[in-house]
């Protein structure tokens, strides 16, 4: 009988803070490895605005052959230096995160909003905050499709056009239901919730009936419908009314943002993007103060991924030592970066989630 394979992770380093962050992961990830008995191996890339500068393009073509044909998942840092941008006023960085998301066909990408503990600034009990955002993200307004008019070397028209399709909409309302039915036996029946502007836009009411169509193949699940103003101003408010989200491309994009606030802020969050074969894990963002939670919260999402994938408890036992890790730093309160009120720069909260790691190892018996 051959033995499985390792698991393969593409390590993409980014601009700013980007490369900082996934080192920082992936130091953790060493600390892990033995400790948890996990079987992978990484390569690690340079990629966006710094790697343009010096080659003209914003990767190699061995890393995004790496990514296409090797990597079972990609950890991602972030793309973007503010004034490097193309001929036509693209930010350098751009064409990067769609290949990834668009040419790999990324088409979930799945942003968990969970408040770990009592954190300055929210006011709601952890009890309250465990939503899951699910956004297309092959389409929409991000298709790339529209263009521009220049009169007398001005540009003076701009067209976006938004594509809604039925069968990116299956696609991620079945990932939807899915979660919802995985969330239901551990026992959270709150409906699923669809989130569009179909009052107003065509797009949004097609999205809205393949939605409903898909929800007949799930007759166990409430399902309820939302118009995304009112959902960015109840979900403020009621945090708890809401458990698996539903939208398109641009909302979901938005939605995320604001949705950071219920765990502290940005950097605090993590998004999944996956396929029918592949996974990328990525900080909400990765600028400004540096908070290597984010990045760590990516880094356990990618560990479940792999556990399911690979069908290999020791993958998904790491993925929840490592988010309970993080959750026992945020309680104790001792360390904790400028963001949440702190003064603990990147490294010392880093190796504070390490060392709760190895404590909890040992009470658990590793």
């Amino acid at each position: 009988m051959n033995p499985t394979p390792k698991a393969v992770i593409a390590a993409l380093l980014g601009d700013g803070a980007g490369p900082e962050l996934v080192g920082h992961a992936l130091a953790t990830l060493k600390v892990i490895r033995p400790i948890c008995g996990l079987d992978y191996e990484v390569s690690t890339f340079p990629c966006g605005a710094a790697y343009w500068k010096l080659h003209g393009e914003e990767w190699s073509a061995q890393a995004r052959q790496f990514c296409e044909s090797r990597a079972d998942a990609i950890l991602f840092g972030s793309v973007g230096v503010p004034g490097v941008e193309r001929p036509s006023g693209e930010l350098v960085g751009v064409e990067l995160v769609f290949f990834l998301r668009l040419g790999l066909d990324l088409y979930a990408n799945l942003r968990p909003v969970q408040l770990l503990t009592s954190l300055p600034g929210t006011p709601y009990a952890p009890a309250d905050v465990r939503i899951h955002l699910v956004r297309e993200a092959t389409e929409g307004l991000y298709a790339r499709m529209g263009g521009s008019l220049n009169r007398g070397q001005r540009p003076d028209v701009a067209v976006d056009i938004r594509l809604i399709t039925v069968k990116a909409t299956e696609r991620i309302a079945r990932f939807a239901f899915r979660l919802a039915e995985r969330l239901a036996l551990a026992g959270d029946s709150r409906p699923v919730t669809c989130i569009d502007k179909s009052n107003v836009l065509g797009g949004c009411r097609l999205f809205r009936r393949t939605v409903q169509a898909i929800a007949e193949e799930f007759p166990k699940l409430p399902l309820k419908f939302t118009y995304v103003d009112n959902f960015a101003l109840d979900v403020l408010r009621r945090p708890q009314d809401y458990s698996v989200c539903v939208t398109s491309n641009a909302f979901g994009d938005i939605l995320a943002d604001l949705l950071a606030y219920h765990e502290g802020g940005p950097g605090m969050g993590a998004t999944g993007n996956f396929g029918d074969r592949l996974a990328m894990f990525e900080p909400l963002h990765a600028k400004g103060a540096v908070n290597p939670i984010a990045i760590h919260r990516g880094l356990a999402m990618l560990l479940a991924w792999l556990g399911e994938k690979r069908q290999d408890p020791c993958f998904t036992r790491a993925a929840m030592r490592l988010t309970d890790s993080i959750t026992e730093v945020l309680k104790a309160g001792q360390v904790r970066t400028p963001d949440l009120g702190g003064t603990a720069g990147p490294s010392e909260m880093s190796q504070a989630i390490r060392q709760m790691f190895l404590r909890l190892s040992e009470k658990e018996g590793r």
